[in-house]
């Protein structure tokens, strides 16, 4: 029984399941992926290009960017328009792609190497064009890239990072120095003693005037075509990457953790100033009127007076991802580090954020309706939704210690878990909390109740404690280990389980009363439990580790699925549809599997050039959400769409029984789809098997069908609901929590 609730039903009748399956990033946009070079073909046309093949266009001054299709998924450095529609970009491994329709579509060239990364493109026309990269490869086309051939090649280790063409006058820099070339390439000789750090990018207004920047603050310059360089001094943390001029007087440097420099006298002197990022800047673009910067994790900088004031064209926020819980099909609310805390109500397309002016980081979140919830995090915060539109109140914990977990049965009781074996509990919903005696200086890391009273608490070095008083009072039981214990889930009111650090699992029989090990086949760390059903559940953790038992965790076996993806968090809707999320250190990408056979096999639904994922949050079979570092917020749709209402619903291809929320508090609705016309029987039982109430015993035709269900009038604890259709049959555990 998993501490995330929701309590607002779902209402599916007349959808069409379309065929679009996707994951799609809704924060930061238009990406969070690093940023290395941007065009400007006019006042509001530019391109940008990043980490793994992103190429980014916008046509409306920066108003909205889209996602252009490279074709690659390699790392692409440079990209170079010599028209709105004329481009081309270069990056790793010999990668070159063009287009010859402004980026609709992507065509690969064939590079003469496919071991040199392409750090710099110039064109002069559509034509003529040089490509420089690694192992100081210079290589050219004159006929659109249709052929390319290779005019230097270094035979020592070192890189070209930049080149600039005046005519068929060129530069080109890197860690080799500076070369030139006056026939297009022809023949290329050393044109300065220089030996300093290397130079990352060569820029000249004319055939006689020009700059280039570099490691360790250096500024060159030349005012006869590059025959003689001089040193300019720049300030900053030391590493420029990228320098642009309007004029032989005006001109802008970025660089390294934020660094932008500006001169008005042609870099006599060279003024540090802000364009309000303090990440590294890679990229710069300059129009008559606009500049545009790009770097580190998606910025897009733009300004429209030169420099005065500068707008983010990123929307979402680049903070850590930490905790997300759904409240609804739509609804959505999302918290982080640095008091980032964002809702939606348009299943993410649009995010709100919630400025509660703080600092502490938030790393859990409780809602018992899209409107009424708690977060917390770092330093003891609490903060208590009443209207997410306009009220929000900092509650007082009255402690500093950093919390792991919150924890709401309703509007006004709840628990908080952290640091140094934090617990306090509500009964006024947050208006004065008390201090448990949790007995430990242990963190405490995950909460779950088996039932109104009884429930647990785990935590590191083995920690476990129990209540038996609706947590009044804890006492310490034994675990047997001193692994981190990190998640904890009851199957039902006396079957639970705790994973943990080293394989550890650990099972409970009698409430949690006593726990003993499990074997479960695997050594490394297990971060998420969960049990989808009285005997069936699951464990993941590191290395791509996940175990399952079909017998209520008496016996777990492996289904081991990735060696280099370490999993992250884990949840299943129902006992045969589940999700797993994880992160592939061996390509830096979020891997996200899915099953629909009970965890017999898993497929990859999708693999994101996205940050380290924390965790993964669906509302049913069509929606879902996944959150993680860099501002990561991605969501899952499978083109839900409305059907007027003359219109017959969609019939399915299986049965099904799902039910949502669940937990639930007091009502919830039961969803069961027959792909035939049937009789259906739908029952709820107590935890005895004896039948509370019957939901549906008739005839029905093929379709999707949702049946309210009220548990006012009953106690809290373990419920079933169980269908039969036919020859199909399926029992769904529900709990009720007040």
């Amino acid at each position: 029984m998993k501490c995330v609730y929701w309590s607002v039903l779902i209402i599916l009748l007349g959808s069409l399941l379309c065929e679009a399956q996707t994951w799609t990033a809704q924060s930061p946009l238009p990406t969070g992926k690093n940023l290395h070079h941007v065009t400007a073909i006019n006042d509001t046309v530019a391109c940008a290009v990043g980490t793994q093949g992103i190429i980014l266009r916008t046509e409306d001054g920066g108003e909205t960017w889209i996602y252009q299709q490279s074709g690659t998924t390699e790392d692409l450095w440079y990209v170079c328009f010599v028209d709105a529609n004329t481009g081309w970009t270069a990056g790793n491994n010999g990668t070159i792609r063009h287009t010859d329709d402004g980026g609709t579509h992507w065509a690969a060239q064939q590079s003469p190497h496919h071991d040199v990364n392409y750090e710099s493109i110039a064109f002069i026309n559509n034509n003529l064009g040089w490509i420089v990269g690694s192992g100081g490869e210079i290589v050219h086309t004159d006929d659109r890239g249709n052929t390319w051939t290779l005019q230097m090649e270094w035979p020592y280790n070192g890189s070209w990072y930049g080149v600039c063409f005046v005519g068929l006058s060129g530069w080109v820099v890197g860690s080799l120095g500076i070369y030139h070339t006056t026939d297009g390439g022809g023949v290329w000789t050393r044109q300065d003693t220089y030996s300093g750090p290397p130079l990352y990018d060569v820029v000249f207004v004319n055939d006689s005037t020009g700059w280039a920047v570099g490691a360790d603050n250096t500024i060159r310059h030349t005012t006869n075509g590059g025959r003689n360089w001089t040193t300019q001094f720049g300030v900053g943390n030391g590493r420029y990457y990228s320098v642009a001029f309007s004029d032989a007087q005006n001109g802008w440097i970025v660089g390294r953790d934020g660094v932008f420099l500006h001169t008005t006298n042609g870099g006599s002197n060279w003024n540090s100033e802000s364009c309000g990022v303090a990440r590294t800047l890679r990229g710069i673009a300059i129009t008559d009127s606009r500049i545009w910067i790009v770097g580190q994790r998606g910025a897009i900088q733009f300004t429209s007076d030169r420099g005065t004031n500068w707008i983010s064209q990123q929307k979402g926020t680049i903070q850590n991802l930490i905790g997300i819980t759904a409240t609804g099909p739509e609804e959505i609310w999302v918290v982080g580090e640095s008091g980032t805390v964002m809702y939606s109500t348009n299943a993410g397309t649009t995010l709100q954020s919630r400025d509660l002016n703080i600092s502490e980081s938030l790393t859990c979140a409780a809602f018992i309706n899209p409107d009424t919830g708690w977060i917390a995090g770092t330093g003891g915060c609490v903060w208590h939704a009443v209207n997410r539109d306009e009220t929000w109140i900092q509650q007082n914990s009255g402690t500093t210690s950093d919390f792991d977990a919150v924890f709401f049965k309703n509007a006004n009781e709840g628990y908080l878990v952290g640091q140094n074996g934090t617990i306090l509990k509500t009964t006024d919903g947050g208006n004065s909390y008390v201090p448990m005696v949790s007995g430990t200086l242990s963190w405490l890391r995950g909460m779950d109740f088996a039932d109104e009273f009884v429930g647990c608490i785990a935590g590191d070095n083995g920690t476990i404690l129990r209540t038996t008083d609706g947590g009044d009072t804890y006492t310490l039981v034994g675990s047997g280990t001193r692994a981190w214990l990190r998640g904890i889930d009851f199957a039902d009111e006396l079957v639970g389980c705790i994973a943990g650090d080293n394989g550890t699992i650990l099972r409970t029989t009698d409430g949690g009363a006593s726990w003993q090990p499990v074997n479960s086949g695997v050594t490394g760390f297990l971060i998420d439990i969960e049990f989808a059903s009285p005997q069936a559940g699951w464990a993941v953790g590191g290395s791509g580790s996940m175990v399952r038992t079909t017998d209520a965790g008496a016996t777990w076996s492996s289904n081991h699925i990735a060696n280099t993806c370490d999993l992250r968090d884990i949840q299943f809707l129902d006992e045969m549809h589940g999700w797993v999320i994880g992160d592939d250190w061996q390509v830096d990408r979020t891997i996200i599997f899915s099953t629909e056979n009970g965890g017999e096999t898993w497929t990859v639904q999708d693999s994101l050039a996205t940050f380290y994922p924390k965790q993964i949050a669906f509302t049913d079979l069509h929606s879902g959400w996944a959150v993680g570092a860099g501002g990561m917020l991605l969501h899952y749709t499978d083109s839900l769409s409305t059907v007027p209402e003359d219109h017959p619903v969609f019939q399915p291809s299986e049965y099904s029984l799902q039910v949502f929320p669940n937990p639930f508090n007091p009502t919830t609705t039961i969803s069961f789809s027959i792909p035939i016309a049937a009789h259906v029987s739908l029952h709820v039982f107590d935890i005895t098997g004896r039948q509370i109430q019957t939901l549906a015993d008739r005839r029905f035709d093929a379709g999707k069908f949702d049946v309210g269900f009220d548990g006012s009038a009953l106690p809290s604890g373990v419920y079933f609901a169980r269908i039969e259709a036919g020859s199909f049959a399926k029992t769904q555990k529900i709990v009720l929590l007040k």
